[in-house]
């Protein structure tokens, strides 16, 4: 049941906590068309509801946005919902993969979501039709554009990247491009490894 759901995703919340995770992605709740409630509204209430237990223990909410067939899959519906959360306790985690399947260039949703929400990604690729959850560059992502719009969130925020550069090796489709050589300031804030 529903009921049932929702104690799991609370449970969820405290192991993750006693775990030591700051965050925990908790996706939205797909609400039957026939029942005539609205997603977005319906999904307001249901974040909203589990700030309590953020506050209780301790951890932060991370929203994602989604795939075609589920709310959260524009950037304007994504920011609306952001904007109605408070920022202390839900924060934006950006699936690039998600982006690419709603027919989005990855690099337009990163520059357009709400100023310091960003706190995380999902980051995979894709063939832009089924959420195959690939290996950077094996899918059709650009990635040198998705990177450079990392980039300047990454600087205009003040924020650090830990780039894993293992997809070097791994590159079938475009060329790679390593995070920290797009500038000195983003190199200043990139730990690679």
């Amino acid at each position: 049941t529903s009921a049932e759901n929702y104690l799991k995703i609370v449970r969820s919340m405290e192991f993750s906590a006693i775990l030591g995770a700051e965050y925990i992605v908790v996706h939205p709740i797909v609400v039957p068309k026939e029942s005539g409630e609205s997603e977005w509204f319906y999904n307001q209430l249901f974040y909203k509801s589990l700030e309590t237990y953020c506050e209780r223990f301790g951890i932060k909410i991370a929203v994602e946005n989604m795939i075609p067939s589920s709310m959260l899959n524009t950037v304007d519906l994504f920011n609306a919902t952001l904007e109605q959360l408070d920022p202390e306790w839900f924060v934006a985690l950006f699936d690039v993969g998600h982006a690419f399947l709603n027919h989005i260039a990855p690099e337009t949703f990163i520059r357009k979501i709400l100023p310091g929400r960003l706190q995380g990604l999902h980051v995979h690729d894709n063939g832009g039709a089924v959420d195959t959850h690939t290996v950077p560059y094996l899918g059709k992502i650009q990635w040198a554009y998705v990177l450079e719009a990392l980039a300047e969130v990454v600087v205009r925020h003040d924020l650090y990247v830990i780039s894993d550069e293992i997809y070097d090796q791994l590159v079938y489709v475009g060329e790679f491009t390593c995070f920290a050589s797009l500038g000195e300031e983003v190199k200043e804030r990139t730990i690679t490894i």
